[in-house]
């Protein structure tokens, strides 16, 4: 079923792929008058992730947030996605939107379908590095691509293009070619730090692993921060709780939750 929808100004690499060709009547599947555009509600099995998604790793709190999100308003932003096969379509921009509406339990999300899959991997790569939450390590494997993608064709061309310097690329594009072991701890830890990625990089040279791994688990450390804590002297139990003031009302909905399981098992 399609709809019509108000819809932001696209940008030149969305709307060279999904306009019609010349000489064509037929319209695509995203409306490119840069007001109006239609898009589809997909069975939400239909709809799966990008095979070639740059973004590796997804925040919990922040898909609940979203999903909390989605369970009062709905999707307000169409996914974008392309044809994969018969009845599957993959999604080139969303893919947090499609997460979220699983963990509601919605069984149809609304789609934006590219008429054109030829460069899917290159839009999706351009909807990724303009996002401001991914790591070094995901924009470095993002940067790479559309450079072996041919969209821009040096890294000079690309850092002008996004507006960063050309160093910043290079040295992005280099923390991208860890060990793929190394790559999935500091994403999992959430390490943006450049500096301690410049130090991972000075070990791996010299091949020396424990370094690298003391680098990662100081960050680890340092990201912790103590909450609420209980020590027990002697008959009398005293407690620390000024972290209470750094959790937002989510972390003190949680901790609740957590405190009430230690309470019941008392």
């Amino acid at each position: 079923m399609a709809r019509k929808i108000k819809y932001k100004e696209i940008s030149e690499a969305m709307e060279e792929i999904a306009k019609p060709g010349i000489g064509t009547s037929s319209r695509p599947s995203i409306g490119l008058d840069k007001s109006v555009g239609e898009f589809y509600f997909l069975n939400i099995d239909q709809v799966i992730p990008f095979k070639n998604q740059a973004r590796k790793s997804f925040d919990k709190e922040d898909l609940s947030r979203l999903a909390d999100s989605i369970k009062i308003h709905g999707v307000c932003q169409p996914l974008t996605v392309i044809k994969e096969s018969n009845d599957k379509y993959e999604v080139i921009s969303g893919e947090r939107r499609l997460r979220a509406a699983k963990l509601v339990g919605l069984t149809k999300v609304p789609c934006i379908i590219l008429k054109e899959a030829n460069h899917a991997d290159s839009i999706a790569l351009i909807e990724n590095i303009h996002r401001n939450d991914l790591t070094p390590i995901e924009l470095g494997i993002a940067f790479k691509r559309l450079l072996e993608f041919s969209v821009f064709d040096s890294q000079e061309h690309l850092a002008k293009s996004i507006s960063v310097s050309k160093g910043t690329v290079s040295e992005y594009i280099a923390f991208s070619e860890f060990p793929e072991e190394v790559r999935n701890k500091l994403i999992e830890h959430n390490i943006t730090s450049r500096s301690k990625l410049r130090s991972i990089t000075k070990a791996l040279r010299k091949n020396d692993v424990q370094k690298v791994n003391t680098i990662i688990s100081g960050c680890s450390d340092q990201n912790k921060v103590p909450i609420l804590q209980f020590f027990l002297f002697g008959n009398e139990i005293k407690v620390q709780d000024k972290g209470l003031k750094n959790i937002d009302d989510l972390g003190k909905h949680k901790l609740k939750s957590i405190l009430q399981k230690f309470i019941d098992a008392l």
